[in-house]
């Protein structure tokens, strides 16, 4: 799973547009249709995801709490390396408003989506065998303000992140891998549109889960950048 996670690293499905946090979207913002703007708990997103719980600005990992509190526009951070950027996702940037975070998504293009023909081969059921799905994990789907210093990340613990996955259907992929890195454990049911992408990490093993909707304990956090490898046991 890492092998072809880290093949997908500069294909980022939160390329987002600096411009567009500044000035409220523009022109990118996904419109408002039955294909664009699903929130529903039934399924993944295609439109517009708002937190469940107010962010968390913890003291510890913060340098200057009213420099970090003053932040409200976030991008993620390989978004100058795509030139086709507006077109890759249409969208555009995660904000900070009244507490909560709101980050909106459109549809990446289908160059950018990977199969599961790695995983399949390595003994992993994933069901059905066409479907195609942009992930990641680590610091590319993370946000961060246009000057850097501050992060938006969506941890529960010291171990365990979510990041935002993309698949083009509903798919389930699961199953365990034993390599280099350890035990990986895949248990991993994603709906079509964008989904809470889970990585808990222990000592022995990385297990990989999804959600539909923010995973329960898990908030959405600044920190100061300096002070993710504190943060975030990986790092």
């Amino acid at each position: 799973m890492k092998n072809k996670i880290l093949l997908a690293i500069l294909a980022i499905a939160l390329v987002l547009v600096m411009t567009a946090c500044s000035n409220g979207g523009g022109d990118s913002t996904p419109k408002n249709n039955s294909d664009n703007d699903s929130n529903s708990s039934g399924g993944g997103t295609i439109g517009t995801i708002v937190s469940e719980a107010k962010v968390e600005y913890p003291s510890a990992y913060i340098t200057n709490m009213t420099e970090a509190k003053a932040q409200t526009s976030f991008y993620s951070w390989p978004m100058n390396w795509d030139n086709d950027k507006k077109t890759f996702i249409q969208p555009g940037c995660a904000t900070i408003s009244g507490g909560k975070v709101t980050i909106k998504l459109g549809t990446p293009k289908n160059d950018y989506l990977s199969d599961f023909s790695w995983e399949i081969e390595h003994g992993i059921s994933v069901n059905p065998s066409n479907a195609k799905a942009l992930l990641d994990e680590g610091d590319d789907l993370m946000f961060y303000t246009s000057d850097e210093k501050y992060a938006l990340i969506c941890i529960k613990d010291f171990y365990t992140q979510a990041v935002l996955g993309y698949a083009d259907r509903d798919v389930t992929v699961k199953g365990t891998i034993i390599n280099t890195y350890g035990k990986e454990i895949l248990d991993c049911s994603f709906k079509k549109g964008w989904n809470y992408f889970i990585i808990s990490n222990s000592e022995a093993q990385t297990k990989y889960t999804t959600s539909s909707k923010q995973p329960e304990g898990f908030k959405w956090t600044v920190v100061s950048k300096d002070k993710l490898e504190e943060v975030l046991a990986w790092w």
